[in-house]
């Protein structure tokens, strides 16, 4: 079984593939595959998109899972394409896990997180990430692929207690 946590930026994404992690889960983060791309072939999301197909990700992820040889369960954080995600539903059963967060509290998210790329504009932070995402396909992804939500606009512990129901249904139905 693959879960696939999918979302805005600073929705909550990786706070949930941290708690799977948590919990023994083996986990994947597209956009560590994604920036290495970028930097190997020294091109820009879309290029690489436009050169390899908007599924090159989940190629990648997948060779790795392959490689580990575990059939357990799996959690892919941050994939954003339809295409990305179908990749894998074709093969395995697959969950897509959604998460939703008004993009105010995604913007104090970002601020709260301090990296070097922390966009302090709320208009630009809109601009570049949430539109962004939306521009690969994430709206397709959200309108019809998602089969379970998560609304994530209160506390880490909440954000883990709907994580954790979703983990003892899954043991239910194993």
């Amino acid at each position: 079984m693959i879960y696939i946590i999918v979302g805005k930026s600073c929705s909550g994404k990786t706070s949930a593939k941290e708690y799977f992690e948590s919990k023994g889960v083996i986990s994947f983060e597209a956009s560590k595959y994604m920036k290495e791309s970028i930097k190997k072939h020294n091109l820009s999301p879309e290029e690489l998109f436009h050169k390899f197909g908007k599924g090159f990700v989940s190629k990648l992820i997948n060779n790795d899972i392959k490689n580990i040889g575990k059939e357990e369960l799996v959690v892919i954080s941050g994939l954003r394409t339809s295409e990305e995600i179908k990749y894998f539903k074709d093969k395995i059963k697959t969950k897509i896990i959604g998460i939703k967060a008004s993009d105010k509290t995604c913007f104090k998210r970002n601020i709260a997180r301090g990296r070097e790329d922390v966009e302090r504009n709320y208009n630009n932070f809109i601009d570049k990430r949430i539109n962004f995402n939306a521009k690969i396909g994430l709206s397709e992804v959200f309108d019809n692929l998602v089969d379970i939500w998560i609304e994530n606009e209160k506390s880490l512990d909440e954000l883990h207690n709907k994580l954790n129901e979703i983990m003892e249904k899954q043991n239910e139905n194993c």
